[in-house]
């Protein structure tokens, strides 16, 4: 079980847009994210996708924007991650 949510940028899972990782590594090392800290620890898209559940639970009016840009196909690193099977949650504040 896999639960996510979103940064107002997008990221999750301190999985950022526009930064590559490795599709062969189960672990993630961010030694340059654009939100503090800096350096973090995570699994990668293929490592989290490997999931047999994924749940997606997004709150917080400052979410609106990246919600946006998810909801009409913009690829972000939320959207990236799935599993066998996604059950989201957005409140309704968000929308």
């Amino acid at each position: 079980v896999v639960l996510l949510s979103i940064g107002d940028d997008g990221h999750t899972a301190s999985l950022f847009p526009d930064h590559l990782y490795d599709k062969d590594k189960d672990v993630v090392v961010e030694g340059n994210s654009p939100k503090y800290p800096k350096n973090r620890i995570s699994l990668s898209y293929s490592r989290l996708n490997r999931s047999k559940n994924v749940f997606k639970v997004v709150s917080g009016i400052s979410k609106r924007s990246a919600i946006d840009l998810w909801l009409n196909n913009v690829t972000l690193p939320i959207n990236k991650v799935t599993g066998q099977l996604e059950k989201v949650y957005i409140s309704k504040e968000v929308l």
